[in-house]
């Protein structure tokens, strides 16, 4: 029987988080001793890639177990739990945001937007160091690929869509500034994934100006129409080219796949697309630069002959045991996954 393999992904395990980010370290450990005890096996991704090829296809009860971001908690909470269960796990980490072996880790980890906002101001504590993937890698649990270097997010117009922090306080508005945005209020502009879009670079300073000259009933205006302030801004950014937007994205590839290639096998070089998000100029940039396979956040199914470059994966966002079992149940036959993924709009 041929089979659909499901691949699994979380965050983060045992930290908080309101936005179904993190799951409770009980939970996990009651979704891993499931797969232990119903015989699923746990595979890299090398076996994937080989079952989508055709070369090796997996017949048996198999799901792949991966995590996104790089977060501290991967080695406290969940290796602990996978080591237990002899199961095996994939971590896709951010180049960009590895934590410094002079800095220690956070005390008490904070929630995801809080911890992405304080990396981006500086402070990595809630990410893991380099010498700690390193301990996960030679747990014999983990293998680490890339999730690229920057997983920044761009401004792709002057339309207005909100203001950081009062009305939208998401960590990409700081990657899309380039700028720690610690003083004042600023404009939220419309934005996109970093890779798969060419960047509206703003004037800071500009902007800046702008802003201070804005009375408190042009705030509370900006506050309940924010599009209606697009014009006033315009002309405010630098437009990015095609060269140099080709450019970014293959220095952010290529950074990425030089740090992490020595995490796993040789030749075995997978990326996480940032955000799930995907276009035409990075798959050819990804096969350019050397990457055998890339992941996404759609659902549906993973069966020989479909395209490694657009592996399929699902999150485990609850706690409930029956929705991780049917999860897993779905997109484990090659007909239902399929269903599955096309009802969703996610194919």
């Amino acid at each position: 029987m041929t089979r659909s393999i499901p691949v699994l992904y979380y965050h983060r395990i045992g930290s908080p988080d309101p936005a179904y980010l993190s799951t409770p370290v009980a939970a996990f450990a009651r979704q891993m001793e499931f797969l232990t005890r119903h015989g699923v096996r746990t595979i890299t991704v090398s076996e994937l890639v080989d079952h989508l090829s055709g070369t090796a296809r997996i017949r048996d009860r198999a799901v792949m177990i991966t995590f996104d971001d790089g977060f501290r908690d991967n080695l406290l909470s969940a290796l602990p739990v996978l080591k237990s269960n002899n199961l095996h796990a994939v971590l896709f980490a951010v180049s960009g945001l590895m934590r410094p072996a002079s800095t220690p880790g956070a005390e008490t980890p904070r929630d995801f937007n809080s911890a992405h906002t304080a990396a981006r101001r500086g402070d990595l504590s809630d990410f893991l160091s380099f010498d700690e993937l390193k301990t996960m890698v030679d747990s014999g649990v983990f293998e680490v690929h890339s999730h690229g270097h920057s997983h920044e997010q761009v401004f792709v117009s002057n339309r207005v869509t909100g203001l950081f922090p009062a009305s939208d306080n998401h960590w990409g508005i700081l990657s899309a500034y380039r700028h720690t945005l610690s003083e004042g209020v600023w404009p939220v502009f419309e934005r996109k994934p970093g890779l798969t879009r060419k960047a509206m670079r703003p004037d800071t300073e500009k902007i800046r100006g702008i802003m201070n000259l804005l009375s408190q009933a042009d705030l509370r205006l900006l506050r309940e129409s924010p599009a209606a302030f697009s014009d006033r801004f315009k002309g405010l950014f630098e437009a990015e080219t095609e060269d140099a937007f080709l450019a970014r994205i293959q220095d952010d590839l290529s950074l990425s796949l030089e740090v992490f290639r020595r995490f796993h096998p040789p030749g075995c070089d997978s990326f996480c697309m940032p955000w799930g998000a995907d276009c035409p100029e990075l798959q050819v940039m990804l096969r350019k630069t050397g990457y055998n396979a890339a992941f996404l956040t759609r659902s549906g199914a993973n069966l020989p002959g479909d395209d490694p470059y657009r592996i399929r994966r699902f999150p485990v966002k609850r706690a409930s045991m029956a929705r991780f079992a049917l999860g897993i149940i779905l997109r484990s036959s090659p007909s239902l996954a399929r269903v599955y993924g096309l009802l969703h709009g996610r194919l």
